[in-house]
């Protein structure tokens, strides 16, 4: 083989390999770029919730009242406050209703029910009459339920307890009730307003 032969030879390998390097540097760059630029999908997301866009408006039983801007509100995720009630007579109550969902992708179970500490609310009335308000005190009655008309029947009308389950993408109707116990046979003179009615359901990953 002559030397001009030889050198054309040596020149197209040479060549020959060079485009290969570069095609195959082009591909593993691209297969870089890809899995760089991949975004990781969380696959377990926690998300319970007392849906405020939910709530009803008061259910008022005999002469109880609920002043406007006082109605019942949600605060963060579980929490329930704001509440402010006029009651003035056995039987007297205010109810809401409202859901808690979860639309996480994790089971979740109630681990603690936090109802407030009847005695440490704040009982005003127009003439702070401290025997009225201490009849309002003693016979106040505050639940906190499923609704009668939750989907899951086996919880209709129960009081939310530790351990009750709820499914991921799943939603249930709870009930608030706030009353002056039916079963009382003492009356105050003038209507009580109570406040400080702020209760929290807390949930954990069942």
């Amino acid at each position: 083989m002559s030397k001009e032969r030889f050198k054309t030879l040596v020149i197209a390998i040479l060549i020959v390999a060079i485009v290969s390097m570069s095609v195959v540097y082009a591909l593993l760059s691209q297969t870089l770029n890809i899995n760089t630029s991949a975004k990781v999908v969380k696959s377990n997301s926690w998300n319970v919730f007392f849906d405020s866009t939910s709530i009803s408006e008061p259910t008022l039983v005999g002469y109880a009242e609920v002043e406007e801007g006082k109605e019942l509100q949600i605060s963060g995720t579980t929490t329930l406050q704001n509440l402010e009630v006029t009651l003035k007579a056995p039987g007297d109550s205010v109810t809401y209703t409202f859901e808690v969902k979860n639309t996480g992708a994790i089971d979740a179970k109630i681990s603690t029910v936090e109802l407030p500490n009847l005695a440490n609310a704040t009982y005003q009335s127009a003439n702070n009459v401290t025997s009225d308000i201490n009849l309002v005190k003693q016979y106040l009655r505050y639940s906190l339920t499923y609704a009668s008309d939750e989907a899951e029947t086996s919880y209709r009308g129960k009081a939310l307890a530790t351990d009750d389950t709820l499914s991921k993408n799943s939603s249930r109707k709870l009930k608030l009730t706030i009353s002056y116990d039916s079963s009382a046979t003492d009356i105050p003179s003038e209507a009580v307003t109570v406040s400080g009615l702020n209760a929290r359901v807390n949930y954990v990953q069942y």
